[in-house]
């Protein structure tokens, strides 16, 4: 009797193993950071024309800062600090790019109020640099919380551009949709991701950007941009901190799933026991 009293527990066990990913996984919910979560990046990419290849690679890294105060048109706002930096190089025409970024979000509902993005590209052949300043007037989270797959959402933004001809401002129309889920593997570890397509003003545009998020990470897992269908960067994640809603660290700390396989093991291995 304990015996099948053992093998009843193990097959609900196993059953849940199949069975609470599901709903683990149901929506992409809003994360909660904290100061010092960081996560880091392996980039490459082929941004190849004609005949000249160019192979990128380098380095990312995204980290909460600090939590501050930000006063806009005489509102005041409750921000995350979060810095956003990415360090390219190619050996074609000694290429170099670096692109750093300050976001604020609220912390609130991680709607964004201001940004700052810094771009320089140089190389035996040219230089360019450009600053740009970004105002949310109506603070809104890139990513629409909670994320379910099939929804989509836009947002519109404008921008202040300095560069070598000067000062401009323009405006961004931005369309996102979910588009699935499924498995991402990568350095830091294998997550269940979110499949995100992001396209800037053509919402069936074939120039887009694809980006894996996970609810464990807390953050982008894979990031793959596209030029006129062909991939040219990609971005994945090689480390991270992530202390999420229990102040564990994300990275650590394994999922419900991993303790429920656990569980079945030992209760195996204590019926095996008990019968012999």
């Amino acid at each position: 009797m304990k015996l099948k009293i053992g093998i009843a527990i193990d097959f609900f066990i196993l059953l849940s193993l199949v069975l609470v990913p599901g709903y683990s996984f149901a929506q992409l919910e809003e994360p909660v950071y904290h100061v010092g979560d960081y996560w880091t990046y392996k980039v490459t990419g082929d941004m190849s024309s004609g005949l000249i290849p160019i192979s990128l690679q380098g380095i990312g890294m995204v980290k909460v800062e600090d939590q501050t105060t930000l006063t806009i048109e005489g509102s005041i706002y409750d921000v995350w600090k979060v810095t956003q930096n990415i360090a390219v190089t190619s050996d074609t025409f000694n290429l170099s790019m670096v692109m750093y970024s300050t976001l604020y979000p609220k912390v609130s509902d991680l709607a964004r109020v201001k940004e700052f993005n810094d771009n320089e590209i140089t190389s035996t052949v040219m230089t360019e640099s450009s600053h740009e300043e970004i105002t949310y007037l109506n603070p809104q989270a890139g990513l629409d919380y909670p994320v379910n797959v099939g929804d989509s959402w836009e947002r519109h933004v404008e921008k202040e551009i300095t560069d070598d001809t000067g000062t401009r401002t323009e405006t961004e129309d931005i369309y996102y949709e979910c588009t699935g889920t499924t498995e991402v593997n990568t350095e830091a570890g294998s997550f269940t991701c979110y499949i995100i397509r992001r396209v800037k003003d053509d919402p069936q545009g074939d120039t887009y950007d694809i980006e894996y998020r996970s609810q464990t990470a807390g953050y982008t897992v894979k990031a793959l941009s596209y030029e006129e269908g062909n991939q040219t960067l990609a971005m994945t994640l090689t480390a991270y901190n992530y202390l999420g809603d229990d102040g564990d660290n994300g990275g650590g700390t394994p999922g419900f799933e991993m303790v429920l396989v656990v569980i079945a093991l030992i209760s195996m291995v204590i019926f095996i026991k008990k019968k012999r």
